[in-house]
Formats: C-alpha cells, structure tokens, sequence
C-alpha cells in the first residue's frame, strides 16, 4: 500500500480564507481544508461534510467550517502543521497512508509580472490576469515545513495539480 501526501500551496487570499488570513495573519487554510475533505475516508460522515458547511446570516458569514477550526487549532497549538494534522487526524486520515501538509507555514502572498511588465498581487488579481511572464511568493524565504519537504524528497512519484497553474500549481 503507497503513501499519498498533498503538499497545498497556501497563497489564498479570497473568500474565508482571504478574510482569516488579513484578520488573523495565517497561512491560507482553505486548499488545506479541502484536501483534507477529499482524502477523507468517509465523504458522506457528517463531520467531513460539515468542514466544508460556509455559515450563513451569522457574525462568521461566509466562514467554512474547517477553516475556523484549522484557525482555531493554530491558535491552541501555535504550529500549523499540526493544526493541518490534527484536522485530518479529525476527519479520519491515517497518516501512515494519507497526509495534507502547507507548502509553507507563513502567511505568503502570490505576485504575478506579466509580459507587459506589471506587477499583479494577490491570488484572486492573479487568477484573472492575462498574459503572465512569471510568478513569484512574498517573501521568497517563506517557511517549508520540513515534513513538506521530507515528503517531496521521499516520493516515488510526484503529480502537480489539480487547480490552476499560475495561482495553485506554481504557487
């Protein structure tokens, strides 16, 4: 039996996650949340579909529920990673087969240059500009949780995707 580990870019900056991050200076949660919805094993278990209920007409509209509980891990526990494992570990992941990890435990922000020579930040300004040269993270030395890398270098295989090539994939 193999090993799966999504290593999720945590660029985000829209919707729930843009509001948690600028609110509360953390990584981007919300890609995390849904790997870890996805690889759940049981999709149908009230509590991996209730990570993904968004709250309505409430203080938190808008709000995943996943992603106030991964804010709310971080801020008990102080380490991203393990807030991201703890949620997993929630939803029924196993780590010895299935493990979602951040790209990095800093909040980053995602910048295009395009062929014009502009500077576009912020994934969601990103995801619809066109005529990108290059993409690039701020800051460039952002933290790469070791086990991240551990994962990359340990791979059998390694598969990009899915989402968008310039605001996930490359991010």
């Amino acid at each position: 039996a193999g090993r799966t580990t999504a290593v999720v870019a945590t660029a985000d900056d829209g919707g729930s996650t843009g509001r948690l991050r600028s609110g509360l200076g953390m990584p981007a949660p919300g890609d995390l949340r849904r790997c870890v919805t996805a690889l759940a094993p049981g999709p149908d278990d009230p509590l991996v579909r209730g990570l993904e209920y968004r709250f309505r007409g409430t203080d938190v509209e808008g709000h995943a529920l996943g992603n106030l509980l991964l804010a709310g891990l971080l801020a008990t526990t102080g380490d991203f990673v393990a807030s991201v494992d703890e949620l997993s570990r929630l939803a029924g992941l196993d780590p010895a087969t299935r493990r979602v990890l951040p790209a990095t435990t800093d909040p980053v922000v995602l910048r295009a240059e395009t062929v014009d020579g502009r500077c576009v930040p912020g994934q969601v300004a990103v995801s619809g500009t066109p005529g990108i040269d290059r993409v690039t993270i701020e800051p460039a030395d952002a933290a790469v949780p070791e086990a991240a890398a551990e994962a990359i270098e340990d791979a059998d295989q390694i598969v990009l995707g899915p989402g968008s090539l310039f605001t996930s994939v490359l991010a």
